[in-house]
């Protein structure tokens, strides 16, 4: 278990590092640079491939849920100019209604509706216009989804993360990380 912290320098400069804190570890205590630790770590990251059977069911999996959300936004839009369709109707059905009463009450009552009518058309209208269209395709998006060593050349810099690691022999039980 490695546990990080700064040392200050002569001229107050502050130096990261990380400290090895299993007990009977020959390490127990020592300081190991942080730079160290995260090109070894780097090092194991870019050794990292899953298997092709897992990149295969990943896909899998990603194609599934991407087509399940076009359907989702496809059917949504549908619904969306269904409702409008409808309003329109009712909308026309209360014009009608308008020009066939006399009483001034039921008039402004009908024309109250119109207008609760004309906005819920006009808010479902420009509800549709913000629906996003398709944005590519899957597998545009995947890219680096699979493979850490692509993660983490996209990212610039390690991930501060502490690991396993003793001064003389390096990162402990890679075996237990690495594929077989």
């Amino acid at each position: 278990m490695l546990r990080s912290s700064f040392s200050r320098g002569r001229h107050g400069t502050r130096y990261p590092y990380s400290l090895c804190q299993t007990k009977g570890c020959e390490a127990y205590g020592k300081s190991i640079k942080r730079d160290t630790l995260e090109d070894e770590v780097g090092q194991l990251i870019k050794q990292l491939e899953p298997a092709p059977i897992l990149i295969e069911m990943a896909a899998a999996m990603f194609r599934r849920a991407w087509t399940h959300r076009l359907e989702q936004a496809a059917n949504a839009m549908r619904v969306a100019k269904q409702q409008i369709a409808d309003l329109d109707r009712d909308i026309a059905k209360t014009l009608d209604r308008i020009l066939k009463a006399s009483n001034e009450t039921v008039i402004r009552a009908y024309e109250a509706k119109v207008a609760d009518l004309e906005k819920r058309k006009a808010l479902l209208t420009a509800k549709t216009t913000q629906m996003p269209e398709s944005r590519g395709t899957m597998e545009h998006r995947r890219t680096g989804c699979l493979f850490p060593r692509k993660l983490l050349e996209n990212m610039g810099e390690y991930p501060n993360r502490p690991a396993s690691r003793g001064v003389q022999t390096g990162l402990r039980r890679p075996h237990q990380i690495l594929p077989k």
